[in-house]
């Protein structure tokens, strides 16, 4: 016979190399005056237990586990009598521990109930006792308890921040945010990406919200007693949406035992909005135009143009056309106040 306890705590760990030790001396004692006794998988009379003998609780309150004592040696075995525990542990139900015959590959189960008293950790020795079919073979195997009154909840974690605020993020991009879960209870937490879920105030979940990376890794891990795991959380809008408020719903475990799963939810709050992108809209290229020319006075063109021509016939540099033509007006000035001056003189004359 042997002792198997499934689990992942180091304190389960410890009450399975414990049980088997104390198995083990119980063998030596046994076998004395009952013959030899098999404590290996495949001999007559062996069995394995399942489930853990562990318990922890809140000073108050009371939890139950479920043990089970797998037939996996080679004969049919025998649990003549149920075991007798003493306080803080009670026997509350139990199968295949009056006598029954148990199959290989069979088992028989006890319900034990822990009522945790003052804060602290007490084991509990209780007897076993396994015969072969036929009554012969007796075997009386001492498998140790251990149990933990605690002050508060076991199984408890925080989230920090408790509020998750992204603010305005555009459609098509993406904004990050930490979020870590911290381990104040006294067991071990069994932390999965996957019980990381987001929902909106109705419950309806929220897929633009995303873990991207974990302390963890992908899947599962375990965080110890006062240490923490962090997660990225990633919201990627991929439509427009009003500012609006959801959830963080964080899960995690504690497993005693194989088929034994404590689970605790808290949830914390997300705040997001979805806006467009801003469109900038493309320069269009434009072609300059010319300046229409100033207006000019009516007869100024045409005199100038003539000017122009003159000029362009003459080849005469303009500058030196320009002084010709103001001596020659002047020129003309005199002569004409010359003609006036000598028609005045023929009239008193």
């Amino acid at each position: 016979m042997h002792g198997t306890v499934g689990g992942m705590s180091s304190l389960r760990n410890r009450s399975v190399l414990g049980a088997a030790v104390a198995f083990v001396l119980a063998l030596v004692c046994v076998g004395v005056v009952a013959g030899p006794a098999s404590a290996t998988p495949g001999d007559p009379v062996s069995f394995d237990v399942v489930g853990s003998t562990d318990f922890i609780a809140q000073t108050g309150t009371t939890s139950t586990e479920t043990i089970t004592f797998v037939n996996d040696g080679t004969d049919p075995i025998k649990f003549p009598a149920r075991p007798a525990f003493t306080s803080p542990l009670a026997l509350i139900a139990f199968s295949g521990f009056s006598g029954e015959t148990i199959l290989p590959g069979s088992s028989a189960s006890l319900v034990v109930a822990f009522t945790a008293g003052s804060p602290g950790v007490v084991e509990v020795p209780t007897n076993v006792l396994v015969t072969a079919e036929d009554g012969s073979n007796r075997h009386l195997v001492q498998v140790i308890f251990k149990t933990e009154s605690t002050v508060g909840p076991p199984l408890h974690f925080v989230i920090d921040p408790t509020t998750l605020d992204f603010g305005s993020v555009m459609v098509g991009a993406s904004a990050s945010k930490s979020l870590s879960v911290r381990n104040d209870g006294a067991v071990p937490l069994n932390l999965c990406v996957a019980d990381i879920m987001f929902y909106d105030i109705v419950g309806t979940e929220l897929p633009d919200f995303t873990i991207t990376s974990s302390s963890l890794g992908g899947g599962c891990g375990y965080v110890s007693v006062g240490a923490q795991a962090t997660f990225s959380v990633t919201y990627s809008p991929t439509a427009k949406t009003d500012a609006f408020r959801g959830l963080v719903a964080v899960t995690a475990r504690y497993i005693p035992g194989e088929d034994v799963a404590d689970t605790l939810s808290i949830d914390g709050v997300i705040a997001a909005a979805a806006v467009d992108p801003v469109v900038v809209p493309t320069p269009t290229p434009t072609t300059a135009v010319p300046a229409a020319p100033a207006a000019k006075p009516a007869g100024v063109g045409a005199a100038a143009s003539a000017t122009a021509r003159q000029l362009a016939h003459t080849g005469a540099e303009p500058a030196f056309m320009i002084g010709f033509g103001t001596l020659t007006l002047a020129l003309g000035g005199v002569a004409l106040s010359i003609a006036r001056s000598a028609r005045r003189k023929a009239r008193r004359g």
